[in-house]
């Protein structure tokens, strides 16, 4: 049986979400759509310069130029415009109410299932219902739902033995989709 106390600050939520964004598949799926969409209107424009008379190779070095600049671009601000709208998103539910979280986190694990306790709320969850385990660079998320999930700092870890032992044991009852990033 494992038991953690730890506080949860707006940091631990931001990564979160930055996690849970950078590596859902539906993430995935929008970035490849969003560069197929840039391909598709500059090659339009290139087509069109073509079509009315424009030198094709010109515009060929042209198109390429652009379309690199414009990966180039969204890779390197991808990332950071996340980031920047994660936290405007969070402070805005901030000024609207109370974040999906507890600050002060008591979670316990035994053998059927495990217990989050908050100065708020208390809620019990079985494995069977925990549909995958995560661990990100500051935390271990057990997901309780697609977009869902209960927070584990890694700070609530004594050591790395600790931890270790930890993802055996939760593995060996949800059996997840466990991913390492």
């Amino acid at each position: 049986m494992y038991s953690f106390a730890f506080n949860l600050e707006d940091s631990d939520y931001l990564e979160f979400n930055k996690f849970h964004f950078e590596t859902a598949p539906s993430h995935k799926r929008l970035e490849r759509g969003a560069l197929a969409l840039m391909a598709i209107i500059v090659l339009a424009f290139y087509v069109r310069a073509v079509a009315q008379g424009a030198n094709w190779l010109s515009m060929l070095i042209s198109l390429i130029i652009v379309l690199g600049v414009v990966l180039l671009v969204f890779r390197f601000t991808s990332k950071p415009l996340t980031g920047l709208i994660l936290k405007l998103q969070i402070a805005s539910i901030k000024k609207d109410g109370k974040l999906p979280f507890g600050k002060n986190v008591r979670l316990t694990f035994d053998e059927d299932s495990f217990v989050e306790s908050t100065e708020v709320a208390e809620t019990k969850t079985k494995y069977a219902s925990v549909e995958k385990v995560a661990k990100g660079k500051t935390a271990i998320y057990i997901y309780t739902g697609a977009m869902q999930a209960i927070l584990l700092p890694l700070s609530a870890f004594e050591n790395d033995e600790q931890q270790r032992e930890f993802l055996n044991f939760i593995n060996a009852r949800v059996q997840p989709d466990f991913s390492t990033r």
